[in-house]
């Protein structure tokens, strides 16, 4: 994003998703509305994504002193899902909104998840506790 406008790709510097602030890693993934609108899906989130004085590492490193490994999986896959979707929407005009990009992360985690396991369950009911688990991605 800087760096974009260090090469002059994007001449202006601001977010080409809201227009509304300077690019920069920390607003594309916490501080863009769009980015906002898809971690407040994120009911039970053990640190506060917002604070204008934390970047990505200290946000990752509060979820790894307060919460637990399922948050800090959700969390990269979050950021992660929000970064392409982004990439998506500036490259291809085609991005998804933000309660989309939330469910395609949490689907595409639970996807990682289930594919890692010893016997790699394909079984519907293991796939359907993962999802109705309320230790892992609750919206409630």
């Amino acid at each position: 994003m800087l760096n974009l406008r260090r090469r002059v790709l994007n001449a202006s510097g601001f977010c080409q998703i809201c227009d509304k602030d300077l690019e920069s890693i920390s607003h594309a993934l916490f501080h863009c509305n769009h980015a906002k609108q898809t971690w407040s899906c994120w009911s039970d989130c053990p640190v506060n994504l917002y604070s204008p004085t934390q970047d990505f590492i200290g946000i990752m490193s509060q979820i790894m002193e307060k919460g637990s490994s399922t948050n800090l999986d959700l969390f990269f896959m979050v950021a992660w899902t929000i970064w392409g979707n982004r990439n998506n929407a500036i490259h291809n005009d085609a991005g998804c909104p933000p309660t989309q990009v939330w469910e395609i992360a949490k689907s595409s985690l639970i996807d990682f998840t289930t594919s890692n396991l010893p016997d790699h369950p394909s079984h519907p009911m293991v796939r359907a506790h993962l999802v109705s688990s309320p230790s892992r991605f609750s919206q409630n």
